[in-house]
């Protein structure tokens, strides 16, 4: 009995403990059709741009990329705002100055580059519904807005949306199977 005993708490210890980090990653299209505020725009309007995010669940570790062109004017402010789609919501993150996009050979397309540590609190309750939007607390509620001369209340905006969401395999899984190939040999010696 007692080496039964003795067999199962070492099982037991090589089975992880906590989950491992999630990698969270998030995609969205800036346009002008997800403000909520008019947008004042020449005709036609080709302006609009895409962003990609990841965030790291344990970490908190939060990476946003920004490309866009087209716009009427200079931006006079970028953000990351909290609400779901179709409303407005109060600025969550201030986003740097745009920069020409690294991209050889295509003039007017211009890049922002944001990281960020969110702390425990912002990813308390953080879930996965298959394809949210993503806010502080529950980033599936952020958008990005990206402010003009023209349109101070925001001429392109996008939504985060969930893309997917990576659990990697806990390492101490790996001490499962020399377990278990170990109870093997203690089974057939006994």
């Amino acid at each position: 009995m007692f080496k039964k005993a003795l067999i199962g708490a070492a099982m037991l210890a090589t089975l992880p403990l906590t989950a491992g980090a999630a990698t969270w990653t998030f995609s969205g299209a800036l346009n002008t059709l997800q403000e909520t505020s008019p947008v004042a725009v020449p005709s036609p309007y080709f302006g609009g741009g895409l962003l990609a995010a990841t965030l790291n669940d344990v970490t908190g570790a939060f990476v946003l990329d920004v490309f866009f062109s087209g716009l009427t004017g200079p931006t006079g402010g970028q953000h990351i705002h909290e609400a779901p789609p179709g409303m407005a919501g109060p600025v969550i993150f201030h986003l740097p100055a745009p920069v020409p996009a690294p991209l050889p050979a295509v003039p007017g397309i211009f890049s922002i580059h944001f990281a960020t540590t969110l702390l425990p609190a912002d990813l308390d309750g953080l879930t996965f519904d298959g394809g949210g939007a993503f806010g502080v607390g529950d980033p599936t509620n952020w958008y990005v807005n990206l402010h003009t001369g023209a349109n101070v209340a925001g001429e392109i905006r996008g939504q985060l949306l969930v893309s997917s969401v990576v659990v990697p395999l806990p390492a101490s899984l790996a001490l499962l199977v020399p377990a278990l190939g170990g109870l093997v040999l203690i089974r057939r010696r006994t």
